[in-house]
């Protein structure tokens, strides 16, 4: 099931059980051969981590998925995926993330359950038609003769909640289990003297936190969430934090207080344009957009279901906003399977504070959240980029949605 806004929603067999997915940048579209006038071909390309049940073994991919359409109507006519390589990974793959800077340079990280972090950098071409040939593997870490990829960092002992990448500062941010977040030097290889003298590590000293995300709000900031609750600032030049106020409760949903660590903020999304807004994604199918100066009590909403499912990942619908000065649209993934999107812009004039879902309200009947898919198992992650979403389900599955040029 998808909603109104969706012009084609297709799903492909995957023949892996993916946990993470990014969508990796590359050239905008070209005129397809052998078709008729107005056809254009495009190559969405995506990363995904996850397990092969078939050779038992955790799995890194790289596949594309070829599109046919006619922009002129809005028309998606075919959706082909293929696998374009595959990486044996030492751990379950518990975080990735991927990034672009310059002319064309993506990096793509990953974090694993045995607290590493790999990493593989490429260059992929601009130019509008290109061809999946023109992709320039720069450097990864791998052993090329078993096809797995290797540790670049051993920096965490337990799993690796996040990874970000903070393409100004050249800066990888990593968040884990064991209660520590690193700031690793992208160029600097390990083992280099530079490596141990300019790794920043925040330690939890007593040892009773852990982190479950992490990602960069600014170029010298970054927020966590973690067990203590709510939302942490961090600020690189002072090393210091500053820390929600826990009269919002754990997760910032108002019925939530009281209920101690039975209800925990599962995922973070900054705003990648508005530094002071972040999204949470909660127990219980909630998410909260926060102001991070900490004026004012976050905005909630929920998927209205009675015992529904905790969000895995939260996301801004950042291409799809009304304006600047209403509340951003989220979109999140449960583990129950639906895929939603919450928009605010009914309500943009509201006090932040009276900004509160009845969390009472049935789904279909909600018109502040919409969803997107329904899925008969979980959501483990998912994409957006523009108009186009990508999602993988727990059944080997991937699932690929384009939406409508206007979205509200």
């Amino acid at each position: 099931m998808a909603d109104d806004n969706s012009l084609h929603v297709s799903r492909h067999f995957l023949d892996r059980q993916a946990q993470k997915v990014r969508f990796i940048p590359f050239a905008e579209a070209g005129p397809a051969e052998d078709a008729a006038p107005g056809t254009m071909l495009a190559h969405r390309l995506f990363v995904t981590g996850g397990w092969r049940q078939e050779l038992k073994q955790h799995i890194v991919s790289i596949a594309d998925l070829e599109l046919k359409t006619v922009p002129a109507q809005e028309l998606v006519l075919s959706a082909d995926k293929q696998v374009l390589t595959d990486f044996s990974h030492k751990g379950r793959v518990t975080a990735l993330q991927v990034k672009q800077w310059g002319d064309g340079n993506v990096m793509v990280v990953i974090g694993s359950a045995n607290g590493g972090i790999s990493r593989m950098r490429f260059k992929v071409p601009l130019g509008p038609g290109s061809a999946l040939a023109e992709i320039q593997m720069v450097d990864m870490d791998s052993d090329t003769h078993e096809g797995c990829l290797t540790v670049w960092q051993q920096c965490h002992t337990d799993n690796v909640a996040a990874v970000d990448i903070n393409t100004d500062k050249q800066q990888v941010l990593t968040a884990g289990i064991d209660g520590q977040l690193h700031l690793l030097p992208m160029q600097w290889e390990q083992g280099s003297e530079a490596w141990t003298s300019h790794d920043t590590c925040y330690s939890d000293e007593s040892g009773y936190v852990s982190y479950y995300d992490a990602q960069w709000a600014s170029i010298d900031t970054f927020v966590t969430a973690s067990t203590t609750g709510g939302l942490q600032v961090w600020d690189v030049r002072k090393k210091s934090c500053r820390q929600s106020d826990l009269k919002w409760g754990m997760t910032g949903v108002s019925a939530d207080i009281g209920k101690g660590t039975a209800r925990q903020i599962h995922s973070i999304a900054t705003h990648p344009s508005q530094p002071d807004k972040c999204a949470s994604g909660a127990s219980n199918g909630t998410v909260a957009v926060w102001d991070m100066r900490f004026t004012s009590a976050p905005l909630v909403a929920s998927t209205g279901k009675q015992n529904a499912g905790d969000v895995w990942q939260v996301q801004f619908d950042a291409d799809y906003e009304p304006g600047p000065a209403q509340t951003p649209p989220v979109m999140f993934c449960t583990d129950d399977g639906l895929l939603c999107r919450a928009n605010w812009a009914a309500r943009a004039d509201a006090p932040l504070t009276h900004m509160q879902l009845n969390a009472q309200q049935r789904l279909s009947s909600t018109p502040e959240v919409s969803t997107l898919l329904s899925e008969a198992s979980s959501i483990n992650g998912f994409d957006v980029d523009g108009s186009e979403i990508v999602a993988v389900v727990e059944q080997e599955c991937m699932c690929y949605i384009k939406r409508r040029s206007q979205a509200f």
